[in-house]
C-alpha cells in the first residue's frame, strides 16, 4: 500500500483497476495490475515489483497485443494514449504498455473512429512513439510541463488529475510538422529549460512565412550552447 500510495494510487483505485499484490512463488513482492477485455476477462497482466527487484516488471510470457484500460476508458471523450499502466490508471487514459503500437493494438483503436491522442514519457524512446503517432493520423501533445517531469503519472502527482488532462488536450496537434518541430525542441534542449523552448516554438515556429528561418535560429543557438 505504500508503494502504491507513493504513485498517488488510493483505495478508491486499487478497487476500480482490481490491484493486487503477491507474497510468494514467481511474482512475489509484485504489484498485479490485470488488463481487462471488452468481454470482462483478464487478457493480461503487469508484475511491478516493489520491493526493489532487478526486473522492475515481471510480466506473463504472453502477446502484448492488447490495450490497456480498453473497457473502462470513457469513448465519448477524447482518448489519450500513453506508454505506461501507472499513467493510463492516472490520467484514466489507454496503455499501449511500452514506446510501441503494434498492429493490433492500432487496429483496436482505430476501429473505434475516436479522436486520439498520444501523450509520450519525455525521452528518445518516447520521440520515436510520435513519430509512429503520426503516421498512424493520431494527434500528438507535449504538453509545457516542469522539467522534473518524465511522464503523465509524474505530470498527475504535480498538477492534479484534471489539469494534467486538460493540459494533454489543449496541447495536442495533428499538425505533423508542428509536432516533429516541438518533438525537435525538445531533443535540443535535453539539458536546457524545456518549458522556455516550447514557448518559443510555440510563439515564433508557427507563423508559416518565417518558420523555416526561426528553425535555423533554433539549430544556430542551441549548437552555441552546446560548443562552449
Amino acid at each position: 500500500l505504500e508503494y502504491l500510495k507513493g504513485r498517488g494510487i488510493g483505495r478508491e483505485e486499487i478497487l476500480k483497476w482490481k490491484i493486487g499484490y503477491c507474497k510468494e512463488g514467481r511474482y512475489a513482492g509484485r504489484i498485479i495490475i490485470p488488463s481487462i477485455n471488452n468481454a470482462g476477462d483478464c487478457n493480461y497482466f503487469i508484475a511491478r515489483s516493489y520491493i526493489g527487484a532487478d526486473y522492475r516488471y515481471l510480466n506473463p510470457p504472453c502477446g502484448r497485443d492488447i490495450v490497456f484500460n480498453a473497457l473502462m476508458v470513457d469513448w465519448d471523450e477524447p482518448v489519450v494514449i500513453v506508454e505506461g499502466v501507472f499513467d493510463a490508471i492516472m490520467i484514466d487514459g489507454i496503455a499501449v504498455q511500452g514506446n510501441h503500437v503494434t498492429a493490433e493494438q492500432a487496429h483496436l483503436i482505430n476501429k473505434l473512429n475516436k479522436r486520439v491522442i498520444v501523450c509520450p514519457d519525455r525521452d528518445n524512446a518516447g520521440k520515436e512513439f510520435i513519430e509512429q503517432a503520426l503516421t498512424l493520423d493520431w494527434e500528438v501533445s507535449f504538453p509545457p510541463w516542469h522539467t522534473d517531469i518524465k511522464d503523465a503519472a509524474d505530470a498527475v502527482l504535480k498538477y492534479g488529475r484534471l489539469a494534467t488532462v486538460s493540459s494533454i488536450i489543449q496541447h495536442a496537434t495533428g499538425n505533423q510538422l508542428k509536432a516533429r518541430v516541438i518533438v525537435y525542441c525538445f531533443a535540443l534542449d535535453s539539458r536546457l529549460v524545456y518549458y522556455r523552448s516550447y514557448l518559443y516554438c510555440n510563439r515564433m515556429v508557427f507563423r508559416n512565412t518565417f518558420w523555416t528561418w526561426t528553425l535555423n535560429e533554433i539549430i544556430y543557438k542551441r549548437m552555441q550552447f552546446y560548443s562552449r
